[in-house]
């Protein structure tokens, strides 16, 4: 079995490969492509250790960004294996065509993930020593101000959606998770820190949401 991390182009010349996780990474090639595998890396040894899986994970993800330092890669799902280099080699032959033209179409990409959750509703001030008519009228202005902060909230997500769409159209908008809202973009290298600065600019009118941007990434999401 050949764990595999990774296709990319076939190189040129020798590459300084990173560590795998327990042994040393090999590249094997089929024509334009090729695959940086571990070749001792049984899959039952991870799946009965969760904390080795664990660090399985965060390991095939560390390799992945090492190689996309100098190179364009097709980052594969944790837990891709090959049964062996035959049917590694036969694979990346029957589609060495599309992932030369993936390939072609990340050069100089990065991904970039911006996660938005949003900011509550403060309370302060709500307490009131009011009574009858005059608390009834202030929990309803009090929940009509509520209503509107979340207007105006989801208001500016749709904002931040569309001025993205016109300078960055590769843009994936997930499904929310744990109540937070992410985005997927697909830029090129050289334009992070312009985008960093367009970010400043929209934060303008995200005030009720609190916002993470991730360093350029391998291209998770857009193969």
């Amino acid at each position: 079995m050949l764990y595999t991390y990774c296709f990319l182009f076939s190189p040129e010349k020798t590459l300084s490969l990173p560590q795998g996780f327990k042994g040393d990474l090999q590249m094997i090639e089929k024509g334009a492509i090729a695959a940086v595998v571990e070749p001792n890396l049984p899959k039952a040894e991870l799946e009965e250790d969760d904390q080795k899986l664990v660090q399985a994970v965060v390991h095939h993800d560390w390799v992945i960004c090492e190689l996309f330092r100098g190179l364009t890669v097709l980052p594969l799902r944790f837990g891709t294996y090959f049964r062996g280099e035959a049917d590694l080699r036969s694979h990346l032959a029957a589609y060495e065509e599309s992932y030369q033209q993936k390939l072609t179409a990340l050069t100089g990409k990065v991904e970039v993930t911006l996660k938005l959750t949003p900011i509550p509703f403060s309370e302060e001030g709500s307490s009131s020593t009011a009574k009858g008519k005059a608390y009834l009228q202030a929990k309803k202005q009090r929940y009509q101000q509520q209503s509107n902060y979340q207007t105006q909230q989801q208001e500016a997500l749709e904002k931040l959606q569309e001025e993205i769409k016109k300078t960055y159209p590769q843009l994936i908008h997930d499904e929310p998770k744990e109540n937070t809202e992410r985005f997927y973009l697909l830029i090129d290298s050289h334009s992070f820190s312009v985008f960093g600065e367009k970010m400043e600019q929209w934060k303008q009118f995200l005030s009720s949401w609190s916002i993470e941007i991730s360093d350029p990434l391998p291209p998770y999401h857009f193969l």
